[in-house]
């Protein structure tokens, strides 16, 4: 969004134009530390981000279908 300060090597910019945060191969925002599971640019993280409810209906729905995807990802493996 205008305003947002993200570090432009964290974003993409979709084939009809929007910027989005980059996503890594797992799907995840590339802005994610894995090593200690959490936001590496906290402080500059976009307005999108500040308005997510941790623990949320909505966060636990994201939870949820983050885990069924990977789950299926482990069997068919």
């Amino acid at each position: 969004m205008p305003g947002d300060n993200v570090p432009r090597h964290l974003v993409d910019r979709l084939p009809d134009g929007p910027e989005v945060m980059r996503k890594d191969e797992d799907g995840w925002c590339a802005a994610v530390d894995h090593s200690k599971m959490n936001c590496s640019i906290y402080e500059q993280r976009p307005s999108v981000c500040r308005k997510f409810s941790m623990g949320s209906a909505y966060c636990r729905s994201e939870r949820e279908r983050y885990r069924d995807r990977h789950l299926i990802d482990i069997v068919l493996a």
